[in-house]
């Protein structure tokens, strides 16, 4: 597994010959954006990501303190909920 920090865009690590699975990509300082920012972000990121099997959703890096846990209990439900609906269209 390979873990990208949000600099490295997840289709430009495949570019390079990333075969392994692949987690990461969001910037920790979207969490402090308002939630739309955040949904839409993490929207734009499941796209990338799971274009191609193998991708876990992740933070690039660690949570901050001044990070509100109901934000990440709020995009951790909004990635279940997301991924599941695009599997299912895709099916």
């Amino acid at each position: 597994m390979v873990g990208l920090d949000w600099r490295l865009p997840i289709q430009k690590a495949r570019a390079l010959g990333v075969s392994k699975a692949i987690q990461g990509n969001l910037d920790p300082a979207v969490l402090l954006a308002p939630w739309k920012v955040i949904q839409e972000k993490a929207a734009a990121i499941l796209d990338e990501g799971m274009a191609q099997p193998g991708y876990i959703f992740n933070l690039g890096h660690g949570v901050t303190p001044d990070v509100r846990p109901e934000t990440l209990k709020r995009l951790t439900a909004f990635i279940h909920e997301y991924s599941e609906r695009k599997q299912q269209e895709e099916a």
